[in-house]
């Protein structure tokens, strides 16, 4: 017995694990949000022949016939989600559950001439944008040229193990990438024996493996949107400030360095990972964690996905079933048709937008690349997702390793070192935050100002400096004359220090300024250009 067998049959047995994880990029996480998984494998035997094979020119007697069930043919989805009878169902529409109608998606055939604004505009749209064999260099994407055949050799030294689940029972192992393209070489042929796990490794993230990450470019107008790229340069940014500025000499220096150095260790990174997934791999449904963007490209292979809209009706069908722990194969099969196929072969690649809802197949052994991003301009939907996952969190279908980690942080760090640098610069310039860069800042500030008391990771921003940072944001989303000198009466944000008042500050912004907050889809970046 090889040992990449060994290392997935020493853990098929092993505790079950609920929670499938994302077939959207994400380290280590559940998929989507938090999709309950079977604990166990359900096992099939073949009809028993013995005896019956004999050499007498007479016929058989016939096996007995089993009475057919009315609905048979869907019956697949009553199935264990990953099991060879559910996977068959899956794959052939057994029954017509799923629709056959194509994908509402902006798709670019082979050879069209595609750019960055057209990707960006119908992203933000709302719209799945899928580009056929694209040219990578044309919109600014590069990756290494890897294939299922030489992937281990690109990793070869980097002998991590990392998460990988059985689709068959939601079961995890751990396995270095050597060892699992191993294992999916040796049980190619044989995936539909109910003895033969079928694993998928989506918990694979190279950020830190630099020799690979430092080959790696995404394509401008994504590192322009994303929240973390955005912040990440930011910081690099003020380090340089720090070394040439008038800071240098200065006893602020020190506090401030550590200070960016701690953020900088505690900013999580989702944006390059590496998918292997065997034959008959299966993701349940779900929503990206923090209704996270997700660019998808496939290298080897081929991935079908199953994607609805984000309705407010599909949405909250979604949430109950989260809040709930339930599953829409067993409890709201209805919702199924909700859904369209969208199939990626190689070299093709796809944009799914903010709170897509999607499971997905793996028809072919495969290997993907692909990555998950915040953007300033849908605020409203991330924090909604968020919403949502707390909530599963607080009534434990949800796990906290689930979650878009250091997620509240994050948006402190990126309202103090990108949005408000930005904002008060103009406002010394005289110029008043007003349409998209007005939205953007009260959207922060209505949703930031309940965060407040909340804990944070390791120190970096404690109840006085988040308060000081929303009484600056209420400062230059002011019409008022801009000084940051003079005294500053805030009219929202409490200043408060341990328990909040049972008073509601949100509940005093005025509903004529939520009137003038426009749609979060008429909101454009108000970044400048990405550098790294």
């Amino acid at each position: 017995m090889s040992e990449a067998k060994k290392a997935v049959e020493k853990h098929a047995n092993g505790k079950p694990v609920t929670g499938t994880e994302d077939e959207g990029p994400m380290s280590g996480y559940s998929s989507g949000f938090f999709s309950d998984s079977s604990s166990s494998s359900m096992e099939r035997s073949p009809r028993n022949l013995a005896g019956m094979n004999r050499a007498e020119p007479f016929a058989l007697d016939p096996l007995p016939v089993e009475p057919r069930s009315p609905n048979a043919d869907t019956d697949w989805i009553k199935e264990v989600q990953g099991s060879n009878a559910f996977i068959e169902g899956l794959s052939q529409n057994k029954g017509g559950v799923l629709s056959n109608e194509p994908a509402d998606c902006v798709e670019f055939q082979k050879g069209a001439i595609v750019n960055e604004k057209d990707i960006e505009e119908n992203m933000l749209a709302g719209k799945i944008v899928v580009i056929r064999s694209v040219n990578k260099a044309a919109i600014g994407l590069v990756l290494p040229d890897v294939t299922l055949d030489n992937v281990a050799k690109l990793f070869k030294g980097s002998d991590g193990e990392y998460k990988v689940r059985n689709s068959k029972t939601g079961q995890f192992a751990h396995m270095t990438i050597p060892k699992m393209i191993e294992y999916m070489k040796e049980n190619e042929k044989c995936i539909e024996n109910d003895n033969v796990n079928i694993m998928n490794l989506l918990s694979f993230e190279c950020t830190k493996i630099t020799r690979v990450s430092s080959t790696i470019k995404l394509p401008p107008f994504v590192q322009n949107l994303s929240m973390i790229k955005q912040l990440k340069a930011a910081i690099n940014e003020r380090f340089g400030t720090l070394k040439t500025g008038s800071f240098a000499t200065s006893d602020a220096t020190p506090r401030e360095r550590e200070w960016l150095k701690k953020l900088k260790n505690h900013i999580p990174s989702y944006e390059n990972f590496y998918i292997i997934s065997m034959k008959g791999a299966f993701t349940d449904l779900h929503v990206d964690f923090g209704g996270t963007f997700v660019y998808y490209f496939v290298h080897d292979g081929k991935k079908v996905f199953y994607v609805a809209p984000p309705t407010a009706e599909n949405i909250e069908a979604y949430r109950q079933l989260e809040i709930t722990g339930k599953s829409m194969w067993t409890d709201n099969p209805k919702m199924l048709k909700n859904f369209r196929k969208i199939e990626l072969n190689p070299g093709d690649l796809a944009f799914i937008p903010t709170q897509w809802l999607h499971f997905v197949y793996t028809p072919c052994n495969s290997l993907v690349y692909g990555g998950n991003f915040l953007t300033e301009s849908k605020l409203n939907e991330h924090y909604k997702m968020m919403e949502i996952e707390e909530e599963c969190l607080k009534n434990k279908s949800g796990k906290s390793e689930e979650m878009f980690k250091n997620f509240w942080d994050m948006q402190f760090a990126y309202l103090k070192l990108v949005y408000l640098n930005g904002a008060i610069s103009m406002r010394k310039a005289n110029v008043l935050l007003l349409g998209p860069y007005q939205s953007v800042g009260y959207q922060f500030l209505t949703t930031l100002i309940e965060k407040i008391h909340e804990p944070t990771i390791n120190g970096l921003f404690s109840a006085d400096d988040k308060t000081e940072l929303l009484n600056t944001l209420e400062r230059v989303l002011s019409k008022k004359k801009f000084d940051m000198k003079k005294p500053f009466k805030s009219e929202f944000t409490p200043k408060l220090v341990g328990k909040q008042t049972s008073s509601n500050p949100v509940e005093a912004l005025s509903i004529k300024r939520k009137a003038e907050m426009k749609s979060p889809s008429e909101i454009p970046s108000t970044k400048k250009p990405f550098k790294e």
